[in-house]
């Protein structure tokens, strides 16, 4: 609150340090206040501070005004991370510091307003700083269930989480999509999209095996340079379903020697039926144990054929349990438990509707220890019809479907994107456009003449 006081040179709004968090008063707000008092109770303004470089795997707090606090409804983040990019502009060959600091504020069971330092860190960037490409300053704070459950507890319905970051003259920090910020001012150029495109092939109109048509996908690619990779996560948006159709992002797991079956990995995501109806699945293969649902709507499933794994899925059948619709931003994650127990890696799978913020905890399959990271290497998003070939579907005909993804993070780590070239027998018409500064890439696929 200090700070605020500093930065705005006024008091902050409610003057009582958020112990009345819910006034009753109409506009305009008394002089000397940050921002205006709401008419309604239960909506609280927040601080309009300055907050850069700020990522979360799930939601933002909300707070939805009702006519009690108790019928208010919170959504709360799990983590937050930050990736920065600085580069030397002062011309000499100080060294500079640049420091970050996570907090929060909130209400504790008394209703008193209560502090805390979430992180501070401090970093050194020496003379050998490059003036082109700079150096990366990434971290993530992971909030404790101490916290959460402190922060969610009546009468707290949330905390407001800033993140501030403190430079010396004379660097300037590129905070990933947003453009850099120096303390010279200035705003860095934004760069092209990536696209790769191609026409349908003709060789493969219709060849089908198993009665599934064969080359039928597109892939976004990726590379992440992070070690010791435990978590992967990443949102995607479907705008437009077809039917017999897989969205997924996947990935491979370190480890060694290589399975019989093939490689070690795994793919998380959604998928239609020939009626297109949505499933989610998240699976492992060739290294994959055992399974434990978490919800008694999510089934374990033992599967073959590309590699022999397990899956957990909400079915089509149990659908209306998490319903999957377009226009709606779903988070995905994959986080292997720190404990590693009897030799055994447990990795758990979580979905969350954006939107709502309802998560999921599908539940988790174990693996040996062997494969206890994710591979940075060869991650993956793919759109796949995997219905019949002729003469139901051919090559120029797939079903078109649109969706879009968020570069994977790793370890709270962004990835990097490459450009996917289509193999020789590649079937479907496509499109794929990356934008590296927002981080996403949107995937068209199939027909986009056909009804």
């Amino acid at each position: 609150m200090r700070y605020i006081q500093r930065e705005f040179g006024c008091e902050p709004c409610p003057p009582d340090e958020l112990e009345n968090c819910f006034p009753e008063c109409d506009p305009p707000a008394p002089e000397g206040e940050v921002c205006d008092c709401p008419n309604e109770v239960g909506n609280c303004p927040a601080v309009p501070l300055k907050i850069f470089g700020i990522k979360t795997d799930s939601p933002v707090n909300q707070i939805i005004c009702g006519p009690t606090q108790q019928e208010t409804s919170t959504q709360l983040i799990s983590s937050i991370s930050y990736n920065l990019d600085v580069t030397n502009i002062s011309g000499t060959l100080a060294t500079r510091v640049v420091t970050i600091l996570v907090h929060a504020g909130y209400l504790n069971e008394n209703g008193d307003f209560v502090y805390q330092e979430l992180d501070l860190g401090n970093r050194q960037f020496g003379a050998t700083l490059d003036t082109a490409y700079g150096e990366k300053y990434t971290g993530s704070v992971v909030l404790d269930t101490k916290f959460m459950e402190q922060i969610s507890t009546y009468p707290n319905t949330g905390a407001l989480i800033q993140l501030i970051i403190f430079q010396e003259d004379g660097v300037a920090i590129d905070i990933k999509g947003q453009g850099k910020l120096s303390s010279k001012g200035g705003i860095s150029s934004k760069a092209d999209p990536i696209i790769s495109n191609g026409p349908v092939d003709t060789s493969y109109l219709g060849k089908s095996v198993g009665n599934q048509l064969q080359w039928a996908n597109i892939y976004s690619n990726y590379n992440n340079n992070g070690e010791n990779l435990t978590s992967m996560l990443s949102s995607f948006t479907l705008s437009k379903s077809a039917p017999a159709t897989q969205w997924v992002m996947g990935w491979s797991f370190e480890g060694g020697p290589a399975p019989a079956g093939g490689g070690a990995g795994g793919y998380f995501g959604i998928n239609t039926g020939d009626d297109g109806a949505f499933q989610v699945l998240a699976s492992i293969f060739n290294v994959a144990e055992s399974p434990e649902a978490k919800q008694d709507y999510v089934t374990p499933v033992r599967f073959g054929g590309e590699g022999v794994g397990w899956s957990l899925r909400i079915k089509r059948e149990d659908i209306s349990n998490f319903p999957i619709e377009l226009n709606t931003t779903y988070l995905i994650t994959i986080q292997r438990k720190e404990e590693i127990v009897d030799g055994k890696c447990t990795w758990d799978f979580y979905i969350v509707n954006i939107d709502t913020a309802n998560e999921v905890f599908l539940g988790n399959i174990k693996t040996p220890e062997t494969w206890k990271f994710i591979s940075g290497q060869g991650l993956y998003q793919f759109s796949e019809y995997y219905g019949p070939g002729q003469p139901n579907v051919t090559c120029p005909t797939v079903p078109l479907s649109v969706i879009d993804w968020s570069f994977p993070s790793l370890n709270g780590e962004d990835s990097t994107y490459f450009k996917w070239t289509a193999p020789p027998q590649h079937c479907g018409e496509y499109r794929i456009e990356a934008n590296p500064d927002n981080k996403n890439v949107k995937m068209s696929y199939g027909c986009t003449g056909c009804n």
